[in-house]
């Protein structure tokens, strides 16, 4: 079941990203903004990309923190995507996004998040299957890694 929550969280791609994809990182974030301020009355929040200095991550507001509370996400591509569908917030992102299966892609229907369980449930099982090979499958260690992640969200 959806979570209700305050505020969406939009996290647009990074530079790189966008150059790949031929956006323009800043029109991309402006226009969805728009879109968003045009159909919602609610807390928007922007969460860029946090920078990587030597192997870590610094970033000013943990996402975990930002997901606090979350209605909805909102991306270009993010993998941020994954983490808000197995906490239960809808999704938007652009139909290159792994999440697009799950989520709308026309943010003008921000107020009405798709949210289909058993649609959910099939994409996170193709994510799971393409996640390991056949031999990590067969040796257990895919089975080791998923119960491992499912008792520490326990």
């Amino acid at each position: 079941k959806p979570r209700n929550g305050k505020h969406v969280l939009v996290c647009p791609a990074g530079g790189i990203i966008c150059n790949i994809y031929g956006h323009d990182h800043e029109k991309w974030l402006d226009n969805t903004l728009k879109i968003l301020k045009n159909n919602s009355d609610r807390e928007v929040r922007v969460r860029h990309k946090p920078k990587i200095v030597g192997n870590k991550m610094k970033e000013k507001v943990k996402l975990e923190d930002d997901l606090k509370d979350c209605y909805a996400v909102v991306t270009h591509s993010s993998t941020v995507a994954i983490h808000a569908q197995l906490l239960g917030i809808p999704t938007f992102c652009d139909p290159v996004c792994v999440a697009a299966p799950v989520s709308h892609t026309d943010f003008s229907k921000i107020e009405s998040p798709l949210w289909d369980p058993d649609m959910r449930q099939k994409w996170l099982h193709t994510l799971a299957w393409s996640q390991f090979t056949l031999p990590e499958f067969q040796n257990g260690l895919a089975y080791k890694h998923m119960k491992r992640m499912i008792e520490e969200r326990q």
